[in-house]
C-alpha cells in the first residue's frame, strides 16, 4: 500500500501487462454468466430512480455511482503510477452493477462493458437489493392501475433491506 511501500516502476509495467492481457481475453462478457439470485434481470439505477427519486439523487453523487471511473483514475495522487482495470472480473465484481463480488461471477443481464451495458456502469441499487426488473415492472403496472397482487406485495418485500443487516452482510462483499 502507499503508506508502506514506494511505488515501483516495475510492478507497475507489470501490472500494465497483466490487465493489457485479461482485456485481450475479454474476460467480462465471454465468461460464463449465471441467472440472479432472485430470477430477475437488472435494470439499471435509472430505472429505479423513476420511483425511487430521493435516493436516485443521493445516489447519483456518491462514490458508488462513479466506482467504475475510479477503476479508470485510480485515487488521487495515484495519476502517475494507476493502471486502468475495467477490463478486469475482480475489480469489475465491485465496481459494476450484476456480479458476485466474492465469487466474481457476472450475472446474465450484468454489466459486460460500457459499450454493451452503460447503465450498469457504477455500483448502483441492484448489487444490494437485488435485480429489479420484476420489482420494477409491477410497480409500473400498479402506477397505470393494475391492482396489488400477493405476487406485488412480495416482491416489494424482496426488494427491502435493513440498514443495520446490509452493513453487516452486503456491504463487507466489496468492503472487506
Amino acid at each position: 500500500d502507499k503508506d508502506r511501500f514506494e511505488t515501483s516502476p516495475r510492478m507497475v509495467d507489470h501490472m500494465r501487462e497483466y490487465q493489457a492481457a485479461i482485456a485481450s481475453m475479454d474476460l467480462a462478457s465471454t465468461e460464463p454468466a449465471y441467472p440472479a439470485p432472485n430470477g430477475s434481470e437488472f435494470v439499471g439505477a435509472k430505472t429505479c430512480g423513476k420511483c425511487h427519486t430521493k435516493a436516485y439523487g443521493i445516489w447519483k453523487n456518491s462514490k458508488h455511482a462513479h466506482a467504475l471511473e475510479s477503476l479508470e483514475k485510480g485515487r488521487p495522487g495515484t495519476e502517475d503510477w494507476w493502471v486502468d482495470r475495467r477490463e478486469d472480473p475482480e475489480c469489475l465484481a465491485c465496481h459494476v452493477t450484476g456480479w458476485a463480488p466474492q465469487d466474481v461471477v457476472r450475472f446474465e443481464t450484468g454489466f459486460t462493458s460500457l459499450e454493451q451495458t452503460p447503465d450498469l456502469a457504477g455500483n448502483q441499487c441492484e448489487n444490494c437489493h437485488g435485480a429489479g426488473k420484476t420489482h420494477s415492472e409491477l410497480e409500473f403496472a400498479f402506477q397505470r392501475g393494475s391492482d396489488l397482487t400477493d405476487e406485488h406485495t412480495a416482491a416489494r418485500r424482496s426488494m427491502h433491506l435493513e440498514k443495520e443487516w446490509a452493513s453487516k452482510n452486503l456491504c463487507v462483499k466489496c468492503h472487506d
